[in-house]
């Protein structure tokens, strides 16, 4: 069962109305440069345009394979694909198998077969074998041209005269004032990735086509706008419940006219947007609301969630505390309250102990326990939209790490870790992983954070903060150092340890924008114990310092008796409101509470609705809305 839990204030806000006060003018505002003989031109060039749509259609292969004892001995191409003038190569990825080379044989531009050239050993009953792609290749059509005589990418007959100093020119494309100049309409724009092609010539040589194509970017499209009349806009045009689903999608609800709704930001940027405006401010307070029991995942512990914007998607783990890992999930819409379970085809290797990340359009798995003591180094690309499952290439991969970390960079998911570099021996490693071109980047690990799992690790928008954990080499080396790691010159900084929290593990780290912020965990009590604390501390990476965090009125104890599990707290969840940080578990008494870091003080978590107990949870944030 899922639920929501509400900390924050509502807003009146009140509906206004707006209208289009301009039409859009059909014209492109483009400049350029030219060079004669390595020399900038200067005179009257002639100038010729025309605007592109390009199809790639090249189609890149796909083959499988046939395992017989761990060893590769077939491939078989499932699709040949085409535009291929030279063999691709050819990457086998498995999350036990290595050392299996392969090569592809083309003929007339597709993929034919695929020649075993080492067998390798240790391969699962399915391998994931990639083809790389054929290189592009296009095929244009004009959708606009200066004179309207272009074809398929080819020039126009007639060129436009402009003045160009110092090699600089530029136009205004669709200026029907210029002679041989053709306006623009408005439906070019109802293609993708449409670009401009551009021809010169100098009067005494002949024309050249100007490399590379330029692609139009939004001020284009913005024509389209044109297109709409004044009050043409009807019920008719609209699907039914599609501005009410718009809305719903933002947050935001349908208004009677003359009404008011109720936000539970006060300074909500999409209503003033919408047209509303704030009259007034009331307590909402905070409340549990049960959340929908349709078909969600089977209970799980060690698993991973993500926030995608619209939904939670859960993933992996195990379902009870004897049995394997589980290589299933779900995805929770709070605003349909429903779940829809995610693709188990292609799907990575069941596992717990992984990480997860959320890139603004897919959520990346990596690495985790597949088995008892089994650690991969394997991973997988969901794609919530199609509900598909692609492999990560484990080409230049870190070595299998056990509970290490992850953070999203914007552009990359970034490891770090301890892993094997001979049997027997630990040395801290990490990767970075690019979903765009499915390629890692090792992590330096000089200067880096001494051996540790069990850490954290927070993004801050332009580092990432390794903090706490323990040295798997030595019993109970629990440690209060960490460090800062910087992507663009990969490079480590360490964290102050001046008035740093005690030294721990399994805690929580969230990042408020300006700082971290640790919390809970498990200390030491003299040499051979462990107690779990409410202590905590505030890292401020501009200036290096720590504060620690107030523990009057601090949610959960301090330590538990003999065998004491239900007292236990290092279990916890940690989210960040935007104002606040919530920590949340329910395996035992004091189960919540909420910290503001800008008064340095606790707030309490109501209990009234909140979930059965548990331990081992997920949380994540939704505008001021806590999913757990």
């Amino acid at each position: 069962m899922s639920n929501r839990f509400f900390f924050s204030t509502s807003t009146l806000w009140l509906a206004l109305t707006a209208s289009l006060l301009a039409q859009v003018p059909q014209l492109i505002n483009y400049q350029g440069r030219v060079a004669v003989g390595g020399a900038n031109f200067d005179g009257l060039g002639r100038f010729k345009f025309a605007l592109l749509r390009a199809e790639d259609t090249a189609i890149r292969a796909t083959a499988s394979t046939q395992v017989a004892f761990g060893f590769i001995v077939n491939y078989s191409v499932t699709s040949g694909g085409s535009g291929y003038t030279v063999p691709p190569q050819v990457t086998i990825t498995d999350s036990t198998g290595f050392g299996a080379v392969a090569t592809a044989n083309i003929s007339g531009g597709a993929v034919v077969s695929i020649t075993v050239n080492a067998t390798g050993g240790g391969y699962s009953a399915a391998p994931v074998v990639s083809i790389a792609p054929p290189p592009p290749a296009f095929v244009y059509t004009t959708l606009w041209s200066n004179d309207g005589s272009g074809m398929n990418g080819s020039e126009p007959n007639n060129a436009v005269s402009l003045p160009v100093s110092k090699g600089l020119y530029s136009v205004l494309l669709g200026d029907n004032t210029l002679p041989y100049m053709n306006v623009i309409p408005y439906v070019v724009f109802t293609n993708n990735h449409v670009r401009l092609r551009v021809w010169f010539s100098d009067g005494v040589s002949g024309f050249q086509l100007l490399s590379p194509d330029q692609r139009i970017a939004a001020v284009g499209y913005a024509m389209m706008a044109g297109s709409v009349g004044d009050g043409t806009i009807s019920n008719a045009k609209l699907v039914p419940g599609a501005a009410l689903a718009n809305l719903q999608a933002s947050g935001q609800s349908g208004v009677a006219s003359g009404g008011v709704i109720l936000s539970q930001d006060p300074n909500s940027t999409s209503l003033a947007s919408a047209g509303y405006t704030k009259l007034g401010q009331t307590e909402a307070g905070e409340r549990w609301t049960t959340r929908s029991a349709n078909s969600p995942p089977a209970a799980r512990r060690h698993h991973t969630a993500v926030w995608t914007g619209t939904e939670l998607i859960v993933w992996g783990g195990e379902t009870n505390s004897m049995s394997s890992p589980v290589n299933t999930g779900g995805r929770y819409n709070p605003t349909l309250n429903t779940w829809t379970p995610t693709s188990t085809v292609n799907a990575p290797l069941a596992r717990r102990f992984h990480t997860a990340v959320w890139t603004g359009s897919k959520m990346i798995i990596w690495g985790g326990e597949i088995g008892a003591l089994l650690i991969t180094n394997s991973g997988g690309l969901y794609d919530p939209a199609n509900n598909t499952w692609q492999p990560l290439t484990m080409n230049n991969a870190p070595g299998a790490m056990p509970k290490h970390s992850a953070v999203w960079s914007g552009t990359e998911m970034i490891v770090w870790g301890v892993t094997s570099a001979v049997p027997a021996i630990l040395v801290s490693a990490g990767g970075r992983y690019n979903p765009t071109t499915d390629t890692w980047t090792n992590v330096a690990t000089n200067n880096g954070p001494a051996l540790r799992l069990n850490h954290t690790a927070v993004w801050t928008g332009n580092e990432m903060i390794v903090w706490g954990g323990e040295n798997p080499t030595s019993f109970l080396a629990l440690t209060n150092s960490g460090g800062r790691y910087n992507p663009i010159n990969n490079t480590w900084s360490a964290t102050s340890q001046v008035n740093a929290p005690d030294a721990r593990t399994r805690h929580t780290a969230v990042w408020t924008g300006t700082e971290m912020i640790i919390w809970g965990g498990e200390i030491l009590s003299g040499a051979t114990t462990l107690i779990v604390t409410r202590t905590g501390g505030r890292y401020n990476p501009l200036t290096g310092g720590w504060t620690a965090t107030t523990t009057n009125g601090a949610p959960f104890r301090d330590s538990f008796g003999p065998g004491g599990g239900s007292d236990t707290r290092y279990r916890h969840a940690a989210v960040w409101t935007g104002t606040e940080m919530i920590v949340w578990t329910s395996d035992g008494s004091l189960r919540g509470g909420r910290y503001s870091p800008g008064t340095d003080t606790w707030g309490t978590a109501t209990t009234v609705g909140e979930p059965s107990l548990r331990s081992d949870v997920s949380a994540s944030v939704v505008s001021h809305k806590t999913l757990y």
